[in-house]
């Protein structure tokens, strides 16, 4: 990040009272919106599903082709760091630390182990390039990446082709959630990072991905809070200000609570067991794992009854 640009998002972090508090949040706190936050506008969750009259959903699933063009666009530039999804090179560091340690908790692994993941098979929704499949099978886990842009997976596959190590480990398909239903796919874990809020009826999405784990297999989803400070910094910062984004890229109306995306897991098996915030140091543009949730956040949830989690840990 350029000098100018640290000093400018820095005055607008500060401007909103940013705070920095914590590191790791238990459940049942954080999660109205973060500290000092406005009350962010409620959506029902009508909005978030399907078709009230029907009582399904529209033809097309969950893609929303206006996102896919977007991202289409930009499928050649997934692995320049200096490019457009910049950005996401920089939150993945703090993404893998809390998918680490999530996962080495519900599965009893040893974080400090080199592959704490070795033998968990993990499906990556909406893997784009791969910058978060491929830091995940370096852990040891066996990963299959989807995404509807087909362009975005063949970098996918080229790139993780020049990795031996891992390569053996990756697969990648250009096909939706839908199709995998469909075909039946079961997987240990379930990662949809900063997807949610570029799809179409996402409670429905959340019923889908919660359908592709077994018992006692683990969500894990990232993504923008609706708040004031969102919007200030994610648009009008990221995207206006600093261009750190290209415009366009986020719709602030479709970002979702934290309080939201744990109500539409409501009709699902799904149980919130980890939820932390990740904050920017506009500073020295780094993210960490902090209490506060109201810009970008990320959950973990356990597909059954955690206290049977809990039993089977102590067994």
């Amino acid at each position: 990040m350029s000098r100018w640009s640290a000093r400018a998002l820095s005055r607008l972090a500060v401007g909103l009272q940013w705070e920095s508090r914590g590191v790791w949040t238990p459940v049942g706190s954080a999660i109205l919106g973060g500290p000092c936050s406005p009350a962010a506008p409620f959506t029902s969750l009508r909005s978030f599903s399907a078709d009230p009259q029907t009582g399904s959903r529209p033809s097309g699933g969950f893609v929303n082709q206006r996102e896919v063009e977007k991202f289409q666009k930009m499928a050649g530039q997934w692995w320049d760091p200096s490019g457009p999804l910049g950005p996401l090179h920089d939150l993945n560091p703090t993404r893998c630390k809390f998918i680490r340690e999530a996962l080495c908790w519900h599965y009893a692994r040893d974080p400090y182990h080199p592959q704490p993941l070795s033998g968990i098979s993990i499906l990556d929704v909406g893997c784009g390039g791969g910058l978060l499949s491929e830091p995940l099978a370096r852990m040891g886990a066996t990963v299959t990446g989807i995404d509807v842009v087909a362009d975005a997976v063949e970098a996918a596959k080229i790139h993780a082709a020049g990795d031996a190590a891992i390569s053996s480990r990756l697969k990648f398909r250009a096909v939706s959630v839908d199709d995998l239903q469909t075909e039946g796919a079961k997987f240990d874990v379930v990662i949809a990072s900063e997807v949610i809020e570029h799809v179409k009826h996402p409670k429905d999405f959340i019923s889908t991905l919660s359908g592709l784990l077994p018992e006692q297999g683990m969500l894990i989803m990232s993504t923008l809070n609706r708040t004031l400070r969102s919007y200030c910094l994610a648009i009008v910062g990221a995207e206006y200000m600093l261009g750190m984004v290209p415009r366009g890229t986020h719709d602030w109306a479709k970002f979702i609570t934290p309080q939201e995306l744990i109500m539409a897991t409501e009709d699902t098996p799904l149980q919130v067991a980890q939820l932390s915030g990740m904050v920017l140091d506009p500073l020295r543009g780094r993210w960490s794992l902090q209490q506060d949730t109201s810009v970008n956040y990320i959950a973990a949830f356990v597909h059954g009854s955690i206290a049977e989690h809990m039993k089977v840990q102590a067994v």
